[in-house]
């Protein structure tokens, strides 16, 4: 990693996010950026003039990069710094990210100005995004891959979390285990065909998704003893897991898809977000290419 990305923005969580971010860019040796997206919000039914617009928009990040620079020199971070003001939240991180192409986000929810804004990020943001729930450490990374067997886009990103999840686990010197989600009788039904046949070939494609996930880590390295799996969606098995060995950092993708396949890995993302207290490092699609 070389670039890494912290957004913030005048609430508790810059403190968690900043020093979470500087961690990370001292153990890896990545230079650090911290961004200050500044909501403009105009009264209902008020209309500014483009030139009047500019001046509230310039004062606004005027104001933002003072206390940006007060922030990080009270916490003792070196960071290059940046903030910008639009009535755009979302629209403004993008042409951040765009612009800077950071290895990786940092950003926690409560940065967001409203619910809306943080889920859109989550969908269309460009760049690897971790979500930083807890100030630690991390010394436990769990990995969350598709069992879908001859589905590319899984197929894509079970190799890019392996991936990332090995080079964490070698930066931190902590631990790996893989996590996968076998599909119940019932969403076995549309892979058969025919419902009543789910009961004589279950066990069967069971066996084999797990033979085919074990071949997976084995290519990647990684020992199939790591490999825990489970019956029912990703998330119920990921919040059991969880429940019972504590990852403190999930690696997750978020392929959107629907039926089996968004059961298998897909629009699990948002699910997780809220309701796991650990770290998410979310990969989109548009990751992979380069990563």
């Amino acid at each position: 990693m070389q670039q890494l990305l912290a957004v913030i923005d005048h609430g508790e969580a810059a403190q968690r996010v900043v020093r979470v971010a500087a961690r990370w860019a001292q153990r890896s040796g990545a230079q650090l950026s911290v961004f200050l997206p500044v909501a403009l919000s105009m009264p209902k039914g008020l209309e500014l003039g483009p030139g009047l617009l500019a001046t509230v928009e310039h004062t606004s990040e005027m104001e933002a990069m003072d206390w940006l620079q007060t922030f990080l020199e009270q916490h003792h971070i070196a960071a290059e710094q940046h903030a910008a003001a639009s009535r755009h939240w979302v629209r403004a991180i993008q042409h951040e990210v765009e612009r800077m192409q950071p290895d990786l986000v940092f950003i926690a929810p409560d940065v967001a100005p409203k619910a809306g804004c943080w889920k859109q990020l989550l969908r269309q943001l460009a760049r690897p995004t971790y979500i930083v729930h807890q100030d630690i450490v991390p010394q436990h990374f769990r990995v969350a891959i598709s069992c879908l067997p001859d589905d590319v886009p899984h197929s894509l990103l079970n190799d890019a979390l392996l991936g990332w999840g090995q080079r964490l686990a070698q930066l931190w010197q902590g631990d790996l285990w893989v996590s996968s989600a076998l599909p119940s009788p019932l969403e076995m039904a549309p892979m058969v065909g025919e419902t009543y046949a789910v009961g004589y070939v279950e066990a069967s494609m069971q066996d084999a998704m797990r033979q085919g996930l074990q071949e997976l880590l084995q290519t990647h390295g990684v020992p199939v003893e790591r490999l825990t799996t489970g019956v029912g969606s990703i998330e119920a098995v990921l919040l059991q897991q969880q429940a019972q060995q504590a990852a403190d950092c999930l690696l997750v993708g978020t392929v959107a898809r629907s039926a089996l396949s968004a059961f298998l890995v897909g629009n699990s993302a948002e699910v997780l977000e809220k309701r796991l207290p650990c770290d998410l490092l979310l990969l989109h699609p548009q990751d992979l290419q380069e990563d």
